[in-house]
């Protein structure tokens, strides 16, 4: 069960307009009248009367697709993705940064009030699951 299958990507890369449930993760590719047609899960008609249109106005068809490709391009194309899983990166090593200092201190702060030096070895063991990027932060 694919939250945004890549036949999506790949059919608007290809120019060909869409009809797609209107579900999970497709409003994210799809916006209704532009690359293509949402239509509500298990509706035949509507699924009918979207692929009608198509047949009907060749036009439309192609209009759609042409903007599928744009939208493909823009938001699935390989710069576009890299530069989303960068940001990704960023932040959550950013936060990691900010969770593992915090923990370090908490850490410190309980084996100094508690003369309890296992705390410390009880973050040695935490520590090994936080990439050495993170740890070398703290």
């Amino acid at each position: 069960n694919e939250v945004l299958p890549l036949v999506i990507a790949e059919a608007q890369s290809f120019q060909r307009p869409l009809v797609v449930t209107n579900i999970d993760g497709l409003p994210e590719a799809v916006t209704d009248g532009q690359e293509g047609f949402l239509i509500p899960p298990e509706d035949s008609q509507a699924l009918a009367d979207a692929i009608d249109k198509f047949y009907k106005d060749s036009d439309l068809a192609v209009r759609t697709g042409a903007l599928g490709r744009v939208r493909a391009l823009h938001q699935f194309s390989h710069k576009a993705m890299t530069q989303k899983y960068e940001t990704i990166i960023d932040w959550m090593t950013a936060s990691g940064e900010e969770s593992v200092q915090r923990m370090v201190e908490e850490h410190e702060t309980a084996e100094e009030v508690s003369g309890d030096s296992s705390k410390k070895d009880s973050l040695a063991g935490v520590g090994s699951q936080v990439p050495a990027a993170l740890r070398q932060a703290s």
